[in-house]
């Protein structure tokens, strides 16, 4: 599992998805692929953060 988490957050970081694709580096926890998917993550954190933001944002009612 672990090796394939990491696959598909290379996979999403490839097609320019970083938010997406640190949630998947984020669910490697053990094996060959924690130090490559630790710095990956590390790398796509503040991408991950704006898109959370972004969808809080657009979850709250306008005040027009």
């Amino acid at each position: 599992d672990q090796e394939l988490y990491y696959r598909i957050g290379t996979a999403y970081e490839g097609l320019g998805q970083p938010a997406r694709a640190h949630e998947y580096f984020k669910r490697v926890d053990q094996g060959p692929y924690l130090s490559a998917a630790q710095t990956a993550a590390r790398k796509t954190a503040k991408a991950a953060e704006e898109s959370r933001r972004r969808l809080i944002q657009s979850a709250r009612p306008s005040s027009e």
